[in-house]
């Protein structure tokens, strides 16, 4: 196998993968090297839930998400989302919970999507950083407006699909049961 960089942007590289196939004959592969992604289903200490609307440059629109992002190389999951979490709500937490890892498109990239849960969050005088719009919601209001939004997101839904399996916290289970019901 040869393996080559072909461009480096901030947020990824393409690579070029020559491969022999199972017939002997080289063949060709695009990659694309990728951060570790990192996001968390929060809820504060009055029983909402913490979402964020932010401009999407891939779709030219806005996006209703978990707080997320990148995990800067050296850094930790755990630790990559809490500054996140800050960041982009300005809500701040002592208790986490690892819910799931999982591959984004394996297909085509080599990065993982780390979930956590965040509990009884609360905002300390911290703001939202510029271009992030904090919604706090409850679960009523979640399943009436922003579920469909959280549905066209394929990284949202998937975190959400694997949290099923999450036992430690009764408002995530009401927030799946929500999600999920009448898909």
């Amino acid at each position: 196998m040869k393996e080559s960089e072909v461009y480096n942007f901030d947020v990824f590289s393409v690579h070029t993968r020559t491969v022999n196939t199972a017939a002997g004959t080289p063949a060709k592969f695009h990659t694309l090297k990728c951060p570790n992604w990192v996001n968390a289903i929060v809820f504060t200490s009055d029983n909402l839930l913490a979402l964020v609307k932010q401009y999407r440059h891939g779709i030219d629109d806005y996006t209703i998400e978990f707080p997320g992002g990148l995990i800067e190389q050296g850094s930790l999951p755990l630790d990559a989302i809490k500054q996140e979490v800050v960041e982009e709500t300005g809500l701040i937490s002592e208790h986490w919970s690892d819910i799931c890892c999982y591959r984004p498109n394996a297909a085509l990239q080599d990065n993982l999507c780390y979930t956590f849960a965040c509990h009884s969050a609360r905002n300390v005088g911290a703001h939202p950083e510029v271009g992030s719009e904090l919604i706090l919601t409850d679960l009523t209001a979640f399943k009436q407006r922003w579920r469909p939004l959280l549905v066209m997101h394929s990284l949202m839904a998937t975190s959400m699909f694997l949290s099923l399996d999450y036992d430690g916290d009764v408002r995530l289970k009401e927030l799946l049961n929500l999600f999920f019901r009448d898909l």
